[in-house]
């Protein structure tokens, strides 16, 4: 179902009240510093500021106020209050240890009484009661048609499905075993040292760090050219800190022996110790909902195209924390323009720091790329605080710790070993080997191999779109062997029951009737009630008209 909703937006709509005597009445609210503050001023400056988050919160509390006059549902005020109350009381008693003046003297710091922060909450408290009610008294089908999936299988079939997992990941996989690894130690150790100093000699010769890191480091730093940044110091023992304290910035250790294998370190700089204020406006590359993960450079180009176009604006006249506040994908930030408050080095990323400790105060940075997409800086102060100082460090280790060994030892063979294993089991079982026996002793997926392979519901559905479109096209008794992203299955259908969805369609709206309904999914409803409605709005019609 789809609500359209036109919001007929007056005055009323941020008072609380209808358009009328009050709404024209033009009074003294307050004074700052003498100067008189005037009702109709100070909501214009509301609904610049805050008119399009308070709308969306509006709409939806219509939306859900609409639907459960639709659905014959009500929502007591003291119903309310209970809930509010006992939530509050909870919160005392968790974050504040019993003591109600705290909470008080903490609403104190934001300008809030605790009769208005309740006042919100019994708001915010009585929008998702109702929503709750809504969805008990009149089960959405979108519900139904998941509880039917979960309980019998996508698209109403359930399969009694029994595999075998040779897995081409290596944590999961039981080729080299730490059996081999502890017989062959000495062997283990000589390989690394040799092949260490076989890397430290190709930089020597001028190879690029970077690249040879991303090649052949054990570190998980490997996908960053083994940048540690300023974060190294205690990771690796004691060796490995003293050979970079003994380095001067662009020299190359000799091969350092630690803990955990062997090191070559080059340090590529100092991040100075400071400490900023400021502002910043971030462009979030994060995957969203259905994205695609190998679409991740595409992401940040886009952030950073996006991130460039609001400088452009703030550059062309328009305040940084106006436009942090309508486009900063930290929300927590843009609430208050983008402000940071007090920082030091490390907040934003290495990439950050090399821009604060040069860029002009009060000028607006470049797109910074940061981990989470790009950022723009404003700095309105900077302190450097040498004692803070700290080396910019990248590495390249050789492990020699059990389970980086087995990575190195099985990342290239370990597909055409998984590859040929699961060949060899699918061979013995259209042999007559007994499917559940081998399982029990081959598979590398834990859960079912207690089970003889058996997959249990839902387990069929999680195994991947390879293996689900296997099963489509098997028929009971088949077994087939499949690749997927986790490795090399063989599967066997026992069995497909197909259920009918109308048929047991009024005993799963009984049960979810019965069923208490999470605030999640509440939420997620009011969320799909905003997003199918249709708003018409023209907060512009609010403020004073334009000469």
């Amino acid at each position: 179902m789809r609500f359209y909703v036109l919001f007929l937006v007056a005055l009323g709509l941020f008072t609380g009240g209808c358009a009328g005597e009050k709404a024209a009445d033009d009074a003294v609210i307050g004074t700052v510093n003498g100067a008189e503050v005037r009702r109709l001023a100070f909501l214009d400056a509301l609904v610049l500021d805050q008119g399009e988050a308070f709308l969306a919160r509006y709409a939806e509390r219509l939306l859900v106020e609409q639907a459960a006059r639709e659905a014959g549902v009500t929502v007591t005020d003291e119903a309310v209050a209970r809930a509010v109350d006992l939530e509050i009381q909870q919160q005392i008693t968790d974050r504040f240890g019993g003591q109600r003046a705290q909470l008080d003297q903490r609403l104190a710091r934001y300008g809030q009484t605790f009769e208005r922060w309740r006042e919100g909450r019994l708001r915010d408290r009585r929008v998702l009661m109702q929503a709750h009610a809504v969805l008990q008294a009149k089960v959405d089908p979108k519900r139904v048609e998941a509880l039917f999936e979960q309980r019998f299988g996508k698209g109403g079939v359930r399969r009694q499905v029994r595999q075998i997992l040779i897995s081409t990941q290596v944590p999961a996989s039981r080729f080299y075993p730490q059996a081999e690894f502890e017989a062959e130690r000495e062997v283990v150790e000589a390989e690394g040292r040799e092949r260490a100093f076989a890397l430290h000699r190709q930089l020597q010769r001028g190879a690029d760090f970077d690249a040879l890191a991303r090649e052949a480091s054990d570190d998980r730093s490997a996908g960053d050219g083994g940048l540690l940044g300023a974060h190294w110091s205690g990771r690796f023992g004691s060796r490995f800190d003293e050979a970079v304290r003994t380095l001067a910035p662009g020299a190359l250790s000799e091969v350092v022996e630690g803990r955990e294998g062997y090191h070559i370190i080059r340090v590529d700089g100092v991040r100075k110790g400071a400490r900023y204020e400021g502002r910043a406006i971030l462009v979030s590359a994060q995957r969203r909902g259905e994205d695609d993960p190998a679409d991740e450079a595409a992401r940040f180009a886009a952030a950073q195209d996006r991130a460039g176009l609001l400088r452009v604006r703030i550059e062309g006249g328009e305040a940084f924390a106006d436009v942090a506040r309508a486009e900063s994908s930290d929300r927590a930030t843009a609430q208050k323009g983008g402000e940071l408050g007090a920082f030091g080095p490390g907040r934003l990323g290495f990439e950050a720091d090399a821009v604060l400790e040069t860029m002009p105060l009060n000028t607006v940075s470049a797109p910074i790329r940061t981990p989470e997409g790009y950022v723009l800086m404003e700095l309105t102060s900077r302190e450097f605080i040498p004692a803070q100082d700290k080396k910019v460090v990248r590495h390249i280790l050789v492990s020699t710790q059990y389970t980086r060994v087995k990575a190195r030892r099985l990342a290239d063979r370990l597909p055409a070993l998984a590859r040929a294993k699961a060949e060899a089991l699918l061979a013995k079982i259209q042999g007559g080997a007994d499917f559940a026996d081998l399982a029990r002793t081959e598979s590398e997926d834990e859960l079912s191999r207690r089970t003889g392979g058996n997959l249990i519901g839902i387990q069929v559905d999680q195994l991947g779109p390879a293996v689900t479109t296997a099963l489509d096209a098997m028929k009971p008794g088949e077994v087939r062997l499949v690749e997927s992203d986790r490795g090399f299955h063989v599967l066997q259908l026992e069995s497909a029951t197909k259920s009918d969805p109308a048929a047991v369609r009024a005993e799963l709206e009984a049960e979810l009737k019965r069923t208490p309904v999470s605030d999640a999914d509440a939420r997620a409803w009011i969320a799909t009630l905003r997003d199918e409605a249709k708003i018409e709005v023209d907060l512009g019609k609010l403020l004073p008209a334009t000469p």
